[in-house]
C-alpha cells in the first residue's frame, strides 16, 4: 500500500505540467496552476514534484530524457568548465523542447500511481509517461507538495538501510 496520501496523487490527475526546473541535483516538475502565496514574491505551482532520485520521461514509447542526461553537456566536446549541477545540460535542453512542443496546451496528467517500493509513474498522453525510481535512502527520494502541504514521497518514508559493518 502506498504511503503517499491518495489526495496527493488524485490532485495530479488532470493537472497540466507547467514547468521543469533544476536547483543543483533537485529537479522540480511544476503541475496545476500558478498561485500567489503569502510572503512569497512570485507565483508558485499548486503542485510541485521535487525529485532527487533516478527518473525518465518516455515519449512515444521511447526514452526521451531523464536524470542521467543531467550529467551530459549539450555541447560536443563538453567545455572544460562543465558542471552538471550548475550548467545547462542535455536534460534541460530536452525538457525545454518537450514543454515548447506542447505549448500552449500543456501535457495533462491522465493517471498517477505509486508502488509500495517507492516508484512513481505519471501518465500523460498515450505513449508518454514520467517514471521515478525511488531508492531506499531517504535523501534521494521524491516528494509531492500539494497546495503548500507536503505529501512525502515513498522513499522518504522508508526506514534507512542498516549501517554497513566494516570488515575486520
Amino acid at each position: 500500500m502506498s504511503t503517499v496520501p491518495p489526495r496527493g496523487l488524485r490532485e495530479l490527475v488532470g493537472a497540466p505540467l507547467l514547468r521543469f526546473t533544476r536547483d543543483g541535483v533537485v529537479q522540480t516538475f511544476a503541475f496545476g496552476a500558478w498561485v500567489r502565496r503569502e510572503r512569497r514574491p512570485s507565483e508558485t505551482p499548486s503542485i510541485a514534484l521535487e525529485v532527487e532520485c533516478a527518473w525518465r520521461l518516455v515519449m512515444e514509447g521511447e526514452f526521451f530524457t531523464g536524470s542521467s542526461d543531467i550529467f551530459r553537456s549539450p555541447h560536443l566536446p563538453p567545455p572544460a568548465d562543465f558542471d552538471p549541477t550548475d550548467s545547462r545540460n542535455v536534460c534541460d535542453v530536452r525538457m525545454q523542447r518537450f514543454l515548447h512542443d506542447h505549448a500552449p496546451e500543456r501535457p495533462r496528467v491522465r493517471a498517477a500511481a505509486a508502488t509500495p517500493s517507492g516508484d512513481l509513474r505519471i501518465d500523460f498522453a498515450e505513449g508518454t509517461w514520467l517514471e521515478l525510481f525511488a531508492e531506499r535512502v531517504p535523501e534521494t527520494a521524491w516528494r509531492l507538495v500539494v497546495a503548500g502541504e507536503t505529501a512525502r514521497g515513498m522513499a522518504a518514508d522508508l526506514p534507512a538501510a542498516p549501517p554497513r559493518r566494516r570488515p575486520r
